[in-house]
């Protein structure tokens, strides 16, 4: 566009331009008075030949009117251009724009059989499946994908190293929408303690995937899938899942869990001892809580804290399991710090407990040198100077616990 500033200026010197132009007489009225006695036939004929100073002034305008506005025109294409510039049009080839049609459709389809393998893996229907946050997220990735390549060939970025990209996001996509029970197929390619390490994380992370489908899938059958779950291939789906579920005496769930029994039969030789203490540590302790309420005695809890401290203090520093184990450890302090609503750790007097004074007792005598013998000890102290009655503070002071 012109710019409306620049085209003023030129307007305004068009203009004092033309008012420098020599002032024109009026030739007629001299003639008047010096041949007052002419006929006006005559007049008329030199009036008309004296109208052209004023033809030659106009023409001289507008011939510098002209001269001014070329350069409005040359610049405005030249803008026009430069647009043109800033947003290029490249045009794919036939070829390439078939390759890279062709290596999305593979990306795609094998996306469709993945979803369709899980599905039966699961043993739920593809419906729900495609449902699941991951094949939503894996569903995600890929569209995003593609949209971001393809905008990457239309700004003349080289075919193939998009091709070789698309390959590799497909490796990625493959091992997000594995299920537990084909991911455990993998332990054979298994060589270094690395990928022992990354297997078992991953596998944890797609059986607990698992059992949130699950809990999802129970809950829209009729009777939350009580029927459902005295099938026989539904239980070995679980089981092939590394899914264990808990019934009670009416055939009724009453919870899923990971199967560390399965995951560490399958575990090679060259995992590292601490993960594998970990998993033994999973088999020979189930879970000692149950819907924020303690299964096991106040000695047994404590007991098992000193236990979870001694597996958290072998694993890497900020690893999957040592986080995961030590957000279990937060909890399981706390409850017994604390106590829970249906098992508080005081009685009716606001005193505590002798089986947990007991608790308390034990650990400092059997694991004295333990950061949990330490925290458990202070407190202890505090409660023995107040004759073993709850403080006024004492939820202010245990918060942290």
């Amino acid at each position: 566009m012109m710019d409306e500033n620049l085209f003023e200026k030129r307007m305004d010197f068009l203009k004092n331009s033309y008012k420098k132009l020599p002032i024109q007489t009026d030739s007629s009225a001299v003639l008047a008075q010096l041949h007052p006695q002419q006929e006006k036939k005559e007049f008329t004929k030199s009036k008309r030949f004296l109208q052209w100073p004023y033809v030659a002034s106009f023409f001289g305008v507008v011939s510098l009117a002209v001269i001014l506005l070329i350069p409005f025109i040359g610049e405005e294409d030249s803008i026009d251009q430069g647009n043109q510039y800033d947003e290029p049009k490249i045009e794919v080839d036939t070829k390439s724009q078939a390759e890279l049609n062709a290596a999305f459709q593979e990306l795609w389809r094998m996306y469709d059989l993945m979803v369709g393998d899980a599905a039966l893996s699961l043993n739920v229907s593809r419906e729900f499946v495609e449902q699941a946050n991951f094949v939503q997220s894996a569903k995600s990735f890929i569209y995003s994908t593609e949209g971001r390549l393809r905008k990457d060939i239309q700004e003349g970025w080289e075919l193939q190293p998009i091709i070789d990209r698309i390959y590799s996001y497909k490796q990625s996509v493959e091992r997000s929408l594995l299920t537990p029970e084909q991911w455990m197929r993998n332990t054979h390619t298994l060589q270094s303690e690395e990928e022992v390490v990354d297997w078992l994380t991953t596998l944890i992370d797609k059986v607990k995937e698992s059992i949130a489908l699950y809990d999802e899938y129970f809950l829209q059958l009729p009777d939350q899938g009580k029927d459902y779950l005295s099938d026989d291939y539904t239980l070995s789906a679980l089981q092939r899942n590394a899914v264990a579920l808990e019934l009670n005496n009416n055939g009724d769930k009453t919870s899923m869990k990971i199967d560390y029994e399965k995951i560490l039969s399958l575990m090679p030789v060259q995992t590292p001892e601490a993960y594998t203490m970990y998993l033994q540590f999973k088999v020979d302790n189930p879970s000692i809580i149950h819907a924020g309420n303690i299964l096991v005695s106040w000695q047994e809890h404590a007991t098992y804290l000193v236990q979870l401290e001694d597996i958290i203090s072998k694993l890497p520093n900020n690893s999957f399991l040592e986080n995961e184990l030590k957000v279990e450890y937060d909890q399981l302090l706390s409850l017994f710090v604390n106590g829970s609503y249906y098992n508080p750790s005081f009685n009716e007097k606001s005193v505590l407990k002798e089986e947990v004074r007991s608790a308390y007792l034990n650990v400092i005598e059997l694991y004295p040198n333990r950061k949990t013998t330490f925290q458990l000890h202070e407190i202890y102290q505090m409660l023995k100077e107040n004759g073993f009655k709850k403080p006024h503070n004492w939820d202010a002071y245990t918060g942290d616990f």
